[in-house]
């Protein structure tokens, strides 16, 4: 399988980090027991992920997160996961938690929703924070 991380924002991110976003989006599809030939987790900025909002979800604002499943590329299983440093950074402040540590909780969070994990309702999004949670310990053996 084939995961690329594509930096399109202003974060600098050194190759160590790189390898933990790559083993984290690996941790997270073993849990789900799903499989893709191709991932790519794109890095952006505020006004690049509320234009795709935009465009895709048909929502003018910005957000966190966003994943595509891509279907129709049958019989490759690709997906994208569009993620905000801007958004990650806001978070991580607000959390008190590492700027890298928010984007990995962003990077399980985006993985789970390509392998069919959904958030709309309450108790989905408690199921989705548990199992983040879990991953990321299991990562890490302990939440940097």
């Amino acid at each position: 399988m084939k995961i690329d991380i594509k930096n399109n924002s202003k974060k600098n991110l050194n190759e160590d980090f790189i390898k933990t976003i790559k083993k984290t989006v690996l941790k997270t599809l073993k849990f789900s027991k799903k499989e893709f030939d191709e991932i790519n987790v794109i890095l952006v900025t505020d006004p690049e992920i509320k234009k795709i909002n935009k465009k895709f979800l048909n929502k003018n604002k910005t957000t966190d997160v966003i994943a595509f499943n891509y279907p129709s590329a049958y019989p490759l299983k690709l997906a994208d996961i569009f993620i905000s440093a801007d958004t990650a950074k806001k978070n991580s402040k607000y959390y008190g938690l590492a700027f890298e540590t928010e984007l990995l909780i962003l990077c399980v969070h985006g993985t789970l929703h390509i392998s069919g994990y959904d958030d709309k309702t309450k108790s989905q999004r408690k199921k989705m924070n548990e199992i983040t949670f879990k991953i990321i310990k299991n990562v890490f053996d302990k939440i940097i």
